[in-house]
């Protein structure tokens, strides 16, 4: 029975296939990031389908800088996109900004810039974060044996206790906690790229 080796995809890793234009680290990439730069394109103010345009935007353009990036220890790698993402909103106000809000209205869109725009501050919201973690579960939940994710998902979402888990899976508790935080790694590494 060929089995999937356990050690963690490092976001190094991940992005390393980004930076390869890999087909598979740019999909998983996308389906974990773009709800969050799509938060913040609406938080800026867009409509939907400009919000999404700016999305792709987005990731033109980390696609052009990945190559580029390097951690730095003062910063992480969403506060990289959020600086992309926030320039990519300025850039699609400064293109519409002689367009009126509304039909016959005086008032310009770039005079509706929000001001937390300017903010080196990456704007939160717990239900985009919840989001974020889903879609990183659901992109590495098929790295993992069927007992390594009960071991996590029984402990972090049904909060059940690592000897109850252990005693279900015929395992002993030390292995159920560390088959946890084995998934828990992972997970920060798709969710914070440091």
């Amino acid at each position: 029975m060929n089995q999937r080796p356990e050690e963690p995809e490092t976001s190094h890793e991940l992005l390393s296939r980004v930076r390869r234009d890999s087909a598979d680290g740019w999909r998983r990439f996308v389906e974990i990031y773009s709800p969050l730069v799509l938060f913040w394109a609406r938080r800026g103010g867009l409509q939907e389908t400009d919000a999404q345009d700016v999305t792709q935007n987005v990731f033109r353009s980390v696609m052009r800088a990945v190559s580029r990036y390097q951690r730095r220890k003062e910063s992480t790698f969403r506060a990289w996109l959020w600086t992309i993402s926030r320039n990519e909103i300025r850039g699609w106000y400064r293109a519409h900004k002689k367009e009126p809000i509304a039909r016959g209205g005086s008032e310009n869109r770039f005079d509706h810039v929000p001001d937390w725009i300017d903010s080196e501050e990456m704007p939160d919201e717990p239900s985009v974060r919840a989001e974020l973690i889903q879609r990183a579960a659901q992109a590495v939940r098929s790295d993992f044996q069927n007992h390594t994710w009960q071991c996590f998902w029984r402990s972090v979402v049904n909060g059940e206790s690592p000897s109850e888990i252990a005693s279900d899976l015929g395992m002993s508790a030390n292995a159920a906690r560390q088959a946890k935080f084995r998934v828990i790694a992972r997970l920060r590494d798709y969710v914070e790229l440091e």
